[in-house]
């Protein structure tokens, strides 16, 4: 997710998205992906990562192991709805207003994002308990410890 500047985003070895703040681009493990600030202002950014195994390979587009997703799956705005998901990890949009709750998941890590006002709410194995006087559009994301 972008919080602010802008980052070329690599798909692969030949395509590119443009990721402006709000954006949020989707790199899935042996979906080929890499990113760069090629601007002078700089970039600030949040990467969540699962599995907790990270690896460096970089195969070529045509690797058996390699899986293909199209660009316009990859990238999507925090002010849009946002409903992606791996067998790893999930984000969502959820709208806030008043009181949210949700029961304790086993082995479940849950960050609510304001991107807005780059604020984070996490819950680790926890009973998620968020409160808004106002309607709050946070971004949503889980993963499996």
């Amino acid at each position: 997710m972008v919080l602010s500047g802008t980052l070329t985003y690599f798909v692969g070895n030949r395509e590119t998205i443009v990721a402006e703040p709000g954006s949020i681009v989707f790199g899935w493990q042996n979906v080929l992906h890499g990113y760069l600030n090629q601007e002078k202002e700089p970039v600030h950014l949040l990467v969540f990562v699962t599995p907790g195994k990270i690896g460096l390979a970089y195969p070529d587009d045509n690797d058996p192991i390699v899986r293909k997703v199209p660009v316009e799956c990859r990238k999507v705005h925090a002010e849009e709805e946002v409903n992606a998901s791996s067998e790893y990890s999930s984000f969502q949009t959820v709208l806030i207003h008043g009181r949210y709750e949700e029961s304790v998941e086993p082995d479940t890590f849950k960050v609510f994002i304001d991107w807005k006002k780059k604020q984070l709410f996490i819950f680790d194995e926890e009973k998620v308990e968020l409160t808004s006087d106002e309607p709050i559009r946070l971004l949503k994301y889980v993963a499996k410890s």
